[in-house]
């Protein structure tokens, strides 16, 4: 069972509840960053879970979900060929680095399982150093267990944006307080501000760093109290693999 399964937060309360009790909302003033990245794709079982996982690790600039792999043009969910459900991660490599997100990638999942070819473990490099280091600490994780690990490494070849509504899934689920986001589903799927919010949301990220990040962000003072509280009560989410 992928470890991710059991460290998530989020607050139970039902979409009906949501959408009939109003959120104030603040539009953002947060401008997108400005800033060269570079690119990590990875596949790690389904896509909706490790999403949040990387969302506000420190340097991460965005996240996408989406599908490749394959050989098959233009892969839908119901259609998707021979392609993997991946994770596409921009990061800034002046505050992060690719070693750092392949020890995430590692850890927060088992990469001992195999699966079918839609959720199969696997790094697609970029570039040759990225080959070079994902090969490392394959060879390196092994001795941490005792089955073989099947994590395919790939060379990347192109990454299809999976449909509107896998993207930010989670997040999603948070239906009053998306909606007081107020972001369209073009805007979401670049938004570096949705990216960062789907990663506390979910757990991943400490209070200080929360509170030093979002000062800059324009939200509501009810909106960071929504964010802050699903922080404090983690819930499991997984993809029923």
């Amino acid at each position: 069972m992928w470890s991710w399964l059991t460290k998530v937060g989020s607050e139970a309360i039902s979409k009906l509840t949501l959408r009939s009790a109003g959120m104030a909302s603040a539009s953002s003033t947060f401008a997108e960053p400005d800033i060269a990245t570079e690119k990590a794709t990875f596949g790690m079982g389904c896509f909706w879970a490790p999403e949040p996982i990387f969302g506000s690790k420190k340097g991460v600039v965005r996240t996408k979900v989406g599908y490749t792999g394959g050989k098959k043009e233009n892969p839908t969910y119901y259609s998707m060929g021979d392609h993997t459900e991946a994770i596409q991660i921009e990061y800034d490599p002046s505050q992060t680095d690719y070693k750092t997100l392949l020890d995430i990638f590692w850890t927060t999942h088992d990469p001992t399982s195999r699966h079918k070819t839609q959720y199969k473990s696997a790094i697609w490099y970029h570039n040759d150093e990225q080959e070079k280091l994902a090969k490392e600490t394959k060879a390196a994780r092994q001795a941490e267990h005792r089955s073989p690990i099947v994590t395919d490494i790939e060379k990347f070849e192109r990454f299809y944006d999976a449909e509107d509504y896998h993207q930010k899934y989670h997040l999603r689920e948070h239906s009053r307080f998306y909606d007081s986001l107020k972001l369209t589903d073009p805007q979401l799927i670049k938004s570096h501000l949705a990216t960062r919010i789907h990663g506390y949301m979910y757990g991943y990220g400490t209070a200080q760093e929360f509170a030093e990040e979002s000062s800059k962000w324009g939200l509501s003072q009810e909106q960071l109290d929504y964010i802050k509280k699903n922080m404090a009560r983690p819930r499991a989410i997984h993809c029923g693999l």
